[in-house]
């Protein structure tokens, strides 16, 4: 439900007849405010009873006020209910025996105060020159929103986020006009005579708003007179139309619902419901922000925020969790009013290693000062890797030979641009490993939320087999041999190698023995801490007249060409 605050006239002259301090009656013959730019407002205002000194001559112009103290001449002020307070604090920093809670707890009730984030409300510090911009026009009830889009004080930008709508407003509303040098001083201390110039203003403005919001009262009709003969008749003028009331301002904050499990894999979206149309945000569980400014700040990143629009009330909303990293997140609804919700309940964002990226494929690029890794999904730009992240080695004969530097890294679409010191050759074999140091800020990451911890990989050449043709072999659980069936002699053995050899460009690569899939891994001779690269595996079987199956990667379907081996001939076998 929407709801209006509604604040009376006498909320000035309760405001700061409220001042906390030794207070004295009703006096203008203070010797302290001759040069002071508010004399005027303080003389008036002290004429009508609302400003009292700190002795019979001194107003102490320049004194600060505290951000308690100020709550608590809101609350007294605003008559609001100081008995009823909440089962807890809201304030890590203002307990329940503050001599200040009751009064810092019914002005967050009514949606006046909001604290600093983390809890705090910011006990002890003085309220600042924004701080005191922000409570005056919540006190008048007037929505602020987009009013800091034209401020014109040469130090605009050090306000803070959360107070550039209020400033903007009371500036538009001239309750400010800023300093002479043309800055306002946002985060500068709030004194009693800034407040009393402030107030005096604000005074006059919520008068006007609430002669403009009231509509007048019945106006009594005029009575006809009689008109002599031969006069004109007498037609009285038109009552005047009521005014157009002033819309209620929504000081309701929305309420959210999460629907989702409070563990999920990143790649699952986040549900939740609302009970407003507006903006929900998912952002990391340590944030504690209190305005739209602060959470759009957050999504910024778009690695530990993101945000989803509601587009109206109690529906389920999803929010995409695919940029996001792994961890602690809550979710947070506004609504268009700029009511901030109370944030869901924690949820753990985890890798979904079933939904790992594929292995790229590795090639050298046409200026041969350029690695490229290319992936079958688009990836996302926000994810760079860093250099220390892959190991580059050039092989050759059965050696490394050197290593390869990185100059610097580039994402686009599904390829990753490794830029190279020194150029390469063209038939240069290169060994990457991928993954050895990993930051998960750095680490490969599609749109769709998918990553790719650790892999090795070589650059593409085309890879050779040759095998002898017509004869059945079955394999027979031999580390690195096969056993003859169709022969006479059933026991005949023969090294694999000699049937069969494999080449990776000029390298010749390995089939070694696989006892869990009882086939050849064709292996590339070179083992690093993450094993060997696996290129291909080799099927043998007598059920089938293709006696010789080869099953390449996935990623390279054409890459191996098949041809007859002059090695081993079928009588040499027969002789064995």
């Amino acid at each position: 439900m929407k709801t209006k605050l509604l604040v009376k006239v006498m909320t000035t002259a309760a405001l700061l007849s409220a001042c906390a301090l030794p207070a004295y009656s009703a006096s203008a013959n203070f010797m302290d405010i001759q040069h002071s730019y508010a004399k005027d407002a303080i003389i008036e205002l002290t004429q009508k009873g609302i400003l009292k000194g700190k002795s019979e001559d001194r107003f102490d112009p320049q004194a600060e006020i505290s951000r308690q103290d100020f709550a608590i001449i809101l609350a007294r002020a605003l008559q609001l209910d100081v008995t009823s307070k909440p089962s807890a604090p809201t304030f890590t920093d203002v307990p329940s025996g503050n001599y200040a809670y009751s009064y810092v707890e019914a002005a967050v009730k009514a949606g006046l105060l909001q604290g600093q984030g983390n809890q705090k409300f910011g006990f002890g510090q003085q309220l600042s020159r924004q701080d005191m911009a922000v409570l005056f026009t919540r006190a008048l009830g007037v929505d602020a929103y987009g009013k800091g889009e034209n401020l014109f004080f040469t130090d605009s930008s050090e306000i803070s986020g959360y107070a550039k709508d209020a400033v903007g407003l009371a500036s538009e509303l001239q309750l400010i006009q800023g300093n002479p040098d043309g800055t306002f001083n946002p985060k500068g201390s709030a004194d009693r005579q800034s407040v009393a110039l402030m107030s005096s203003r604000f005074l006059k403005t919520k008068q006007e708003l609430d002669n403009a919001a009231t509509p007048p009262s019945e106006l009594p009709v005029p009575q006809k007179p009689e008109a002599p003969i031969g006069s004109v008749p007498y037609i009285p003028s038109p009552a005047p139309s009521d005014p157009k009331p002033a819309p209620p301002v929504d000081r309701t904050a929305p309420v959210l619902t999460l629907i989702s499990e409070t563990s999920l894999s990143v790649t699952s979206p986040i549900q939740v419901r609302t009970s407003e149309a507006g903006t929900v945000y998912v952002i990391s569980a340590s944030q504690n922000p209190s305005t739209r400014e602060q959470l759009e700040a957050l999504v910024q990143d778009t690695k530990k925020a993101a945000k989803a629009t509601v587009s109206s009330s109690n529906v389920e909303t999803s929010i995409s969790t695919n940029r996001l990293l792994p961890g602690e997140y809550k979710a947070i609804a506004i609504d268009a009013a700029g009511n901030v919700s109370s944030s869901s309940a924690a949820i753990t964002l985890v890798f979904n290693t079933t939904e790992a990226l594929n292995t790229p494929m590795l090639t050298i690029g046409e200026s041969l000062n350029m690695l490229t890794l290319t992936f079958d999904e688009e990836l996302d730009a926000a994810y760079l890797p860093s250099s220390s992240s892959f190991e580059l080695l050039k092989y050759m004969n059965g050696q490394i030979t050197e290593a390869v530097d990185i100059d610097r890294i580039e994402v686009s679409g599904n390829v990753v641009q490794l830029h190279i010191t020194n150029p390469l050759a063209q038939d240069d074999l290169i060994i990457m490993n991928y993954g050895a140091s990993l930051n998960l800020e750095q680490a490969i990451r599609s749109l769709s939320g998918k990553s790719i911890e650790k892999f090795k990989k070589i650059n593409e050449f085309d890879i050779t087999i040759s095998a002898i043709e017509n004869i059945a072999l079955e394999i027979k659980g031999e580390q690195d041999s096969i056993i003859i069936t169709s022969y006479p002699s059933s026991n005949n053995k023969i090294d694999i190698r000699n049937l069969v050899r494999v080449y990776y460009g000029s390298e010749e690569a390995l089939p070694q023995y696989d006892s869990v899939e009882n086939d050849f891994n064709i292996e590339f001779p070179y083992y690093s801490s993450q094993g060997y690269i696996v290129l291909g595996e080799l099927k043998i079987t007598t059920e089938d007249t293709d006696l010789l199956f080869i099953t390449p990667p996935y990623d390279r379907p054409s890459g191996f060409t098949i041809s007859r081996a002059a090695a081993l001939t079928e009588e040499a076998i027969a002789s064995l």
